[in-house]
């Protein structure tokens, strides 16, 4: 009887071990799917959020280039991009802070940005755009080029403030030789 209980006991133990042993595996298996779902999420997560970064960085760009063309020419058609680009960063920030979650140290840099973005638009962009709608869309805010005499004085024109070898004065920076090409130097030294 002490035979036959010595191998069903060693029989139990080999078939405990084996168990034991599948067990450890399926666990450590399942333990090891839920650590890679966790950086599978962290590496999208992280990709999300540099695109999220350019994105609002070309959005920006957008508004600048919105507020620009809109002060220039008053028209505002031209300040489509502007008007998109403040939506679509809203969205954004939405979306990085959903990312952000508790990383206090990256909030504090996303603040940070959408602070100095805010900042801009609310001392710069908003005062402008109300001001050149007071004045309408016929005022104009840039003055014609005023052409080069020649290659070499645009150098001194634009160092010492002056229009080529003449000096006189003039309101704004000297263009390019195209102009003498087109004719426009030849009006200017007529008058």
């Amino acid at each position: 009887m002490q035979k036959y209980f010595n191998s069903r006991l060693l029989v139990i133990s080999i078939a405990l071990s084996i168990i034991g042993v599948i067990g450890q595996t399926v666990w450590v298996y399942k333990h090891m799917v839920d650590l890679a779902d966790k950086y599978y999420q962290a590496a999208r997560d992280s990709y999300v959020a540099l695109y999220d970064l350019k994105r609002i960085e070309k959005e920006v760009i957008d508004m600048e280039t919105g507020l620009r063309g809109f002060l220039l020419t008053g028209d505002p058609a031209i300040l489509k991009p502007y008007n998109e680009a403040r939506q679509e960063m809203r969205r954004y920030y939405e979306e990085l802070y959903r990312i952000l979650g508790q990383d206090t140290a990256s909030l504090a840099h996303l603040d940070s940005i959408n602070k100095e973005i805010q900042s801009w638009i609310s001392t710069v962009a908003e005062p402008a755009i109300a001001n050149r709608k007071l004045l309408g869309q016929d005022a104009v805010f840039y003055r014609k080029p005023v052409p080069c005499l020649n290659e070499n004085s645009r150098a001194e024109a634009f160092t010492s403030g002056r229009y080529g070898a003449t000096g006189r004065r003039w309101p704004s920076a000297p263009w390019c030789s195209l102009c003498w090409k087109t004719g426009a130097v030849r009006s200017w030294r007529r008058s």
